[in-house]
């Protein structure tokens, strides 16, 4: 007896709270046209993703994090996925997730293997065409919605993707010692750029928005300052780019939020 409790129930009792700890998390369903857009445009910044940790992992850069990163990439890619299967089914949408499927199930074996130098440039040329079919989902989702804040949700997602993208060219620069990626890099930094000043223009912005877009572009700065560094700042600019993740991503879902409305 210990306070009135016994040991049996004391156990009881932990067993009970372990099992809520460890049990999976309920994925909420997509409720609407805007939360469809949003979901499937996290699917491209899940391809990017993956190829930054990929590379990460191969540099033996914050390796830890980055697996872990990558496992739940994976997992959330998957997720994601069945969500927007859901919707479709429950909406009538027309739309074939078909090519993004088999993509990913040729794909995903390379993922869960130990990263390997020789086989990278493969995997960033296999990723890149799921990439394309991602966006197609979105733009396709955004087309059947018809409406400016469908827009918006797409184009302040997209950002999300393009920060995980200039880490991924970035490291594979360094860990291939090749410059064949730096006019990809120099496109997404250049969209970006371009994307935020569209965003910032835009006259339904909630003064919340405006404010996180201005926190957004001084991250964005932030980023490719430590991108251009003559010395190899993998680690820094894979922080910075988590950090203009973060903060697309608040935009993003508060633009999902304005178009449910």
């Amino acid at each position: 007896m210990y306070f009135g409790i016994t040991v049996k129930a004391l156990l009881s009792y932990c067993v009970a709270i372990l099992s809520i700890a460890l049990a999976p998390l309920a994925v909420a369903d997509i409720t609407s046209e805007a939360d469809a857009i949003n979901i499937a445009g996290k699917q491209r910044m899940y391809t990017q993703r993956m190829l930054k940790d990929y590379v990460l992992i191969g540099l033996n850069v914050r390796k830890r994090k980055a697996q872990d990163e990558l496992d739940d990439a994976i997992s959330n890619f998957e997720g994601n996925l069945s969500q927007l299967e859901t919707y479709i089914q429950k909406s009538g949408t027309q739309l074939d997730l078909s090519e993004i499927q088999q993509r990913w199930q040729n794909l995903k074996p390379a993922y869960q293997k130990t990263p390997d130098k020789k086989a990278v440039e493969t995997l960033r040329k296999d990723t890149e065409q799921l990439l394309k079919a991602s966006h197609e989902a979105v733009l396709s989702l955004q087309a059947h919605a018809k409406s400016a804040p469908g827009r918006l949700v797409n184009l302040s997602g997209r950002q999300r993707m393009l920060s995980q993208r200039i880490a991924a060219l970035y490291g594979l620069r360094i860990w291939l010692n090749s410059d064949q990626y730096v006019s990809l890099y120099e496109q997404a930094s250049t969209e970006i750029d371009s994307s935020l000043n569209q965003l910032s223009a835009e006259k339904s912005n909630t003064s919340e928005i405006n404010s996180k877009l201005k926190k957004a572009r001084r991250q964005y700065k932030r980023l490719i300052t430590s991108a251009n560094t003559d010395k190899d700042a993998t680690a820094l600019v894979a922080r910075s780019a988590e950090k203009m993740f973060d903060k697309m991503n608040e935009i993003t879902s508060l633009y999902a939020a304005e178009a449910s409305k």
